[in-house]
Parts: C-alpha cells; structure tokens; sequence
C-alpha cells in the first residue's frame, strides 16, 4: 500500500500459487490397462490429502520445469479514494498445460461504515475460458461497523 496523500492510496499486489495435488499419471508404453489403472489407484486415489500436498513437489513426469509450470502467477493493482471508493484492474497467468486460465480483470467497489459493495468482471484472453465475460459480485458486512451503526442510535 502506497498512501498519497491522506484521501489517496494506491496498492500493487503480485502471488504465486503451486497446484498441492498430485500429478495425474501417464500410462507407460507397455503398460497393461490393468496395471495402469492399479497404479492410478495406488499413485492418485489412494494417497491421503497430506501426502498428495507433499507428493505434489515431485511427482511431475517433466520433472522440474513440469513443477514450475504449476505455479500460477498474478499480478494486480487498486486504487482507494478517502477510504470509500476503489478501482481495481490485475492479470492472472496459469501454464497451458495446467489448465491454461489465463485472463484480466477489472473491479470498483464501495464502502459504506458497516457493508461494501464490490463489483468485478473477467476478460479472458481464449475464447474457451469458461470465465470469459463473468461478472462477479460481492457484498461485506462489517460486524463492528453494524454494532457501531446500533450504537449511535
């Protein structure tokens, strides 16, 4: 957060986020239909939730640079009015072959002392995206906002 002066502010953001489940498995050449599906079962459906979260970090058949490509990346910024009105505008990468959502957004929102009221709409960039073109809404309530709004009455 870069504050301006006291009614402006302007934030930069960036995250990173790696897939923390397992890769799916290939079948080998050679490989029966049957051994494979009791390897799937083994590698994939069997392994609890914490050990697909640590298998995650190695399993990958590209190796390294497969591991790399399941880190999705995203970058954003906003800017905040006296604290009420805010603009918002970012970009959100992920690998082709992990799924390949890549797209911008944009967003305004407004803050009342208990709730605000944001507004955001996807722009994908393939027209395949399922989230091309969604508007997404969204409403807060601040709890200590409400019980301040009861006070004063």
């Amino acid at each position: 957060m870069i504050p301006v002066d006291e009614y402006n502010r302007f934030t930069i953001a960036a995250d990173a986020n790696k897939l923390l489940v397992p890769t799916y498995p290939h079948q080998n050449d050679g490989e029966t239909t049957e051994d494979y599906q009791r390897r799937v079962q083994k590698n994939y459906y069997d392994v609890s939730s914490i050990g697909g979260i640590f298998k995650s970090f190695g399993d990958a058949p590209g190796g390294f640079k497969e591991e790399l490509d399941e880190i999705s990346l995203s970058v954003g910024a906003e800017y905040v009015y006296h604290d009420q009105f805010s603009v918002r505008a970012g970009y959100h990468h992920e690998s082709a072959n992990k799924g390949n959502r890549k797209y911008f957004t944009v967003g305004a929102g407004f803050k009342m002392s208990a709730f605000t009221l944001d507004a955001g709409y996807v722009i994908a960039t393939a027209k395949s995206n399922p989230l091309d073109q969604t508007m997404r809404f969204s409403l807060t309530f601040d709890m200590d906002g409400l019980k301040d709004l009861f006070k004063r009455r």
